[in-house]
């Protein structure tokens, strides 16, 4: 049998950065600050976040 080196989905940085963005922008706007960040912006947010993520990820997530 194969041996799974793998992690479960919620213990990935990554899925976790984009969940916090994105619960932090949906905050900023039932406050009224909506607008605070440029789509472009944060496009570059994500992307910038993502790829440092990629690079230090060590383990697969797994589907178990």
């Amino acid at each position: 049998m194969a041996e799974n080196n793998g992690k479960p989905w919620w213990k990935s940085k990554t899925i976790g950065f984009n969940v916090l963005l994105a619960a932090g922008l949906e905050v900023a706007n039932l406050l009224g600050q909506e607008g605070i960040v440029s789509p472009e912006s944060l496009a570059l947010i994500m992307g910038v976040g993502n790829i440092l993520l990629r690079i230090v990820t060590s383990k697969p997530i797994t589907s178990k």
